[in-house]
């Protein structure tokens, strides 16, 4: 039976820090046995870019289930995040690549009346010997039912 906890946040600078905190203690107390740290510094990037790219972020959502964590950000902006390349002098930019390289998967659903859902996924155990923590990169998210959107 899926295990889930809703948080609610107001954009500011201390959410992406509180919504860390948050997750981390919900794997804990969940006893989620997968990479805790990639699976936090993974959720203080989508609150971050909740907040830099759309003003907002409203609800996050963890869920673990057989095994899978599932950490979901909505917010109110239509806008779908990209993977950008930002050069080697970039400051900015990265956080999706993140989210990609260390989740199983990832993507987004757009939310009835407005506003977006961003989701990554990891498992406990990697889908292959020596794969990243999250249990690999092969599966990438699709957007929210729209078939020729890929993230």
């Amino acid at each position: 039976m899926p295990v889930s906890e809703r948080l609610h946040f107001v954009a500011r600078g201390s959410a992406s820090r509180t919504a860390r905190r948050a997750v981390r203690e919900q794997i804990a107390a969940k006893g989620w046995s997968g990479d805790a740290d990639a699976a936090v510094l993974l959720t203080g990037e989508l609150v971050a870019n909740a907040i830099l790219h759309a003003g907002s972020i409203t609800e996050l959502r963890v869920t673990i289930d057989d095994g899978c964590l599932k950490v979901e950000a909505d917010d109110r902006s239509d806008a779908l995040p990209r993977v950008r390349s930002p050069g080697l002098s970039g400051t900015t930019g990265r956080g999706l690549l993140l989210v990609d390289r260390l989740s199983l998967r990832w993507g987004t659903d757009q939310l009835l009346g407005g506003g977006k859902t961003v989701w990554f996924e990891m498992s406990e155990m990697p889908s292959r010997p020596g794969g990243p923590p999250g249990g690999g990169r092969g599966s990438r998210g699709r957007s929210g039912g729209d078939p020729g959107i890929f993230l």
